[in-house]
């Protein structure tokens, strides 16, 4: 005979326990005003883990007893934990994928200097008082500390008011910084991507864009992109062997951020240092951590939205464009 709803404990016990495995659980945020926001936490798988047959037998007891399973095995427990699949290892000998970078849009003219407020940078006119124009030295621990202005406050949000506007004082100001290189990205929209360490081990980031005309437009900086990008290729990048690293989704990555390897080496051809200007030359995207590398990094500041990326201060400060890098 069916049970009716609200019946036996161990049925009741039963449904509540399977809705809860199965819900989305949240966690407490702080909202932008200071309040609470429910933020969805990672998913749980689909339904709860059956129970242990007793035909499984007795569980490990010792890990050291155990090999490493070989990589197909490793890829079908991966995709039914969730994991999505990687694309099968690319021959080296292929040809490079047509690079993906095209100029940037979030707030893209300020990053470049293509902003009507371009001529205020640099020239220390606080509240009306002219403090002469010159360079503001400082640290990753400053400028990772400083506050958000006002209108930005929200670290995840992108006004549109501010597309083509500088905001607060950091944004017209040249800064110049001493710290660690650790990590390096050539990103979609042509960016080079410096992760900075300070003394402390706190971290911001600073952008190179690309020195073309398609990407910067008529920046008064495109020579200082030109030097600055030249002086990563030439103690960085140039350095960097491609038969290193592998495709992933478009980009490459160091082998050991991988669980497989390509079987081929990197053929010649591929360069990941910045083509010459008018080239027809493709710069792959790729992404590596680098031996730590001590500069003095001279760039404006730019507060950008929080979107992951790698490196970023807490308050999301950059030196975004970056128009000078020398080498300690």
């Amino acid at each position: 005979m069916k049970k009716p709803a609200g019946g036996g404990s161990t049925s009741n016990k039963s449904t509540s326990g399977e809705r809860r495995s199965r819900a989305t659980p949240t966690v407490q945020a702080l909202a932008p005003q200071g309040g609470t926001a429910r933020v969805s936490a990672p998913p749980l798988a689909r339904g709860p883990t059956q129970p242990t047959p007793q035909a499984d037998g007795a569980p490990i007891t010792d890990v050291n007893t155990l090999g490493v399973v070989n990589p197909d095995i490793a890829a079908k427990v991966k995709a039914a934990a969730g994991l999505a699949p990687q694309a099968a290892p690319m021959r080296a000998e292929a040809a490079i994928p047509a690079l993906p970078a095209r100029p940037g849009t979030e707030r893209w003219p300020v990053k470049t200097g293509q902003d009507p407020d371009r001529a205020k940078v640099g020239k220390n006119v606080i509240g009306g008082q002219d403090l002469g124009a010159g360079i503001v030295e400082s640290t990753v621990e400053e400028l990772a500390s400083l506050p958000r202005p006002a209108g930005l406050e929200d670290i995840r949000a992108d006004p549109p008011e501010f597309q083509d506007v500088r905001d607060g004082v950091a944004e017209i100001t040249i800064w110049r910084i001493e710290a660690r290189i650790i990590a390096l990205k050539h990103e979609a929209d042509g960016d080079y991507h410096l992760v900075l360490q300070g003394a402390s081990g706190e971290e911001m980031i600073a952008e190179i864009p690309t020195p073309s005309a398609e990407f910067v437009g008529a920046s008064p900086w495109l020579n200082n992109f030109s030097q600055a990008r030249k002086e990563v290729d030439d103690k960085l990048v140039q350095h960097l062997s491609p038969a290193a690293f592998g495709l992933v989704q478009g980009k490459f990555m160091p082998h050991g951020a991988m669980m497989f390897q390509p079987r081929d080496a990197a053929g010649p051809g591929i360069s990941f240092v910045t083509p010459p200007p008018g080239s027809a030359l493709s710069q792959p995207l790729f992404q590596t951590a680098i031996q730590p590398t001590s500069a003095r990094i001279t760039g404006v500041g730019f507060f950008d939205r929080a979107h992951g990326a790698t490196g970023a201060a807490p308050n999301v400060i950059e030196l975004h464009p970056v128009l000078k890098i020398e080498w300690l």
